[in-house]
């Protein structure tokens, strides 16, 4: 399976042969292309933030991968950057053990984030970033609303993190091991990028909508801001898009990135 890549603005949609998957052509450059892996991940149209669909992992192991090793849109875990998502968790998910949101699939370290305070244990209620492989990682301690669609941020600048719910800061963080330093890059290179599980509990039963990624901008800072009210699209310094949109069941995630 293989989603949709471009690398410049004044983009235009345009279909082509394979069965749920959308291309863009940005104008007066090639348009590449990235391969999407699902595993036990399928777009669902009943439970939906905007658009036509989210993404629901259905087991721990479940996740979205880019499989031709294209990392260029991820954060290297320094400097600056925003990872954003709509997310839904029901009442039935557990609250004992931490989910994995995404990172970057490399036992050597990289970027990540989990709702969780650590690695495989803990609870769910937290914010958890981290390095694979590395002890370096900050945490919020949180209680995640249940039953409802939420918007979270995560942002760093500089050495400072933030974190953000339905666009409420939520201030610094509550700890982790290798405070002050906040260097979540990776120590052999980069890998395949996750969504989903990468050697922890997965999101199991959660849904995430509108996964959007700038691997440069520090977006939000320590002050509230209006949360989005209509689908996400391309804005200045977007380097990933998922609007997770589809048919029900479908296992493509088409994919923006400018």
């Amino acid at each position: 399976m293989s989603i949709g890549y471009a690398t410049a603005r004044n983009i235009s949609k345009r279909s082509n042969n394979l069965s749920q998957q959308t291309s863009y052509r940005a104008v007066g450059v090639t348009n590449p292309t990235i391969g999407m892996t699902a595993s036990s991940a399928t777009t669902q149209t009943g439970t939906k933030k905007f658009g036509t669909a989210s993404m629901l992992m259905s087991s721990n192991s479940g996740y979205v991968q880019n499989s031709s090793g294209d990392y260029a849109w991820w954060p290297e875990g320094t400097g600056s950057w925003t990872i954003q998502w709509w997310q839904y968790i029901p009442s039935a998910v557990s609250g004992t053990t931490s989910r994995h949101v995404c990172s970057n699939n490399n036992t050597g370290g990289g970027l990540g984030l989990r709702l969780g305070t650590s690695y495989g244990s803990g609870t769910i209620n937290a914010l958890n970033i981290f390095a694979r492989g590395q002890a370096d990682m900050e945490y919020w301690n949180y209680t995640w609303t249940r039953d409802a669609w939420q918007f979270v941020s995560v942002c760093r600048s500089g050495t400072n993190l933030y974190f953000h719910v339905d666009g409420l800061y939520q201030g610094a963080a509550s700890g982790g091991s290798g405070a002050g330093t906040r260097n979540f890059s990776a120590t052999t290179g980069l890998n395949n990028i996750q969504i989903g599980n990468a050697q922890d509990v997965g999101m199991n039963g959660i849904y995430i909508d509108d996964f959007q990624v700038f691997k440069s901008t520090a977006k939000y800072t320590n002050s509230d801001y209006s949360v989005p009210t209509s689908e996400a699209t391309l804005t200045s310094g977007t380097t990933a898009l998922f609007n997770m949109n589809g048919t029900n069941g479908g296992t493509s995630f088409p994919n923006v990135t400018a």
